[in-house]
């Protein structure tokens, strides 16, 4: 219990540090940033995928945010001359690690979350990828499908492969090659029927924005978890490691389609974002995807993404309950 206590002192003192006019500037700038250029593309017509544009500068707020908050969580003590004091205190260098984590993710999520909602409120007039729509637009490309593919059937590409095998090896044979060889011909019914009040396909606005609230909640925790610890292990150059890791780990990683692409978290993170709100990269690209990447049960990645918040904290908790930080008393000597 005393621990908690430290750890709530820890936040209650940080969001006091944090309501400042300079700082609340910065936030305002970035929760403004996503809705503010989401309309400038509204109004000159090239929205054309709302998801993925929304996405993406959601998710870079996100990571600016989690970068100048959850980075110096030990390097702002040595620099403020306070390490001494945080070290004295009882669990003081654990409330300092969670308080901060804390701080971090809760303002990143806050910001994130907030520029979300007003991309969407901006976003309302235009129609997203992923979006329910009536059916009957589904069903007629599907039976444009069907009639390409049973014309292909009776063009006769099994018969002239048939008829070349029967003159080797007899009629029979090349009768059989030729149902063999033919393509399956496809049922000629409609995809559904009944009105496009009915019948929807796709996901609803509001699970859309519910789906990406997630994302970015599991995107703000496990980051923060990431990039305390690397404050933790490197002091003064850890937002400039914290940049080259999510460059290298999270983006070039994330592209292998092998076992090591599975490390980045970004990887779960799109996989969970197809899995629940649909390929919202504007292409025709979502069999390559599939084949490339496969597909797994949400809760592997949810698993893969609560395990490495946990293993981060847990190795940075360790680390700065063991290690001696030199102040800049000591390195003055």
């Amino acid at each position: 219990m005393e621990i908690v206590n430290s750890i709530l002192a820890t936040v209650r003192f940080e969001l006091s540090r944090v309501m400042t006019a300079q700082r609340m500037s910065v936030a305002v700038i970035m929760t403004l940033f996503p809705p503010t250029m989401i309309y400038i593309l509204e109004s000159t017509g090239t929205l054309v995928a709302p998801e993925f544009i929304i996405c993406l500068f959601c998710g870079m707020i996100c990571l600016l945010s989690l970068l100048l908050w959850s980075t110096s969580n030990v390097y702002a003590e040595l620099e403020g001359k306070s390490w001494t004091f945080v070290t004295s205190r009882p669990f003081g260098r654990w409330s300092i690690l969670f308080g901060k984590y804390l701080i971090g993710f809760c303002l990143s999520f806050l910001i994130a979350w907030i520029a979300l909602s007003l991309c969407m409120l901006v976003a309302a007039d235009t129609p997203f990828l992923t979006e329910e729509q009536p059916i009957s637009a589904t069903a007629q490309r599907y039976n444009q499908m069907i009639l390409e593919a049973n014309a292909m059937a009776e063009s006769g590409i099994g018969e002239d492969i048939g008829q070349d095998n029967g003159q080797d090896n007899g009629q029979d044979n090349g009768q059989d090659n030729a149902e063999a060889t033919s393509p399956p011909m496809l049922p000629e019914t409609p995809l559904t029927t009944g009105s496009d009040d009915e019948q929807t396909e796709g996901i609803s606005r509001f699970m859309i924005w519910a789906y990406l609230s997630t994302l970015l909640f599991l995107a703000s925790m496990v980051y923060s978890a990431i990039f305390s610890f690397l404050g933790v292990i490197i002091q003064r150059r850890a937002m400039a490691f914290a940049v080259g890791y999510f460059g290298i780990v999270e983006i070039l990683f994330a592209l292998i389609p092998a076992i090591i692409g599975k490390v980045s978290m970004s990887y779960h993170m799109f996989q969970l974002l197809f899995r629940w709100v649909g390929y919202i990269i504007p292409d025709e690209g979502e069999r390559e995807f599939l084949q490339m990447y496969g597909q797994m049960h949400p809760s592997i990645h949810l698993a893969a993404i609560f395990g490495m918040t946990l293993l981060m904290l847990g190795l940075a908790a360790f680390i700065i309950r063991t290690r001696e930080y030199i102040t800049l008393e000591d390195s003055q000597v």
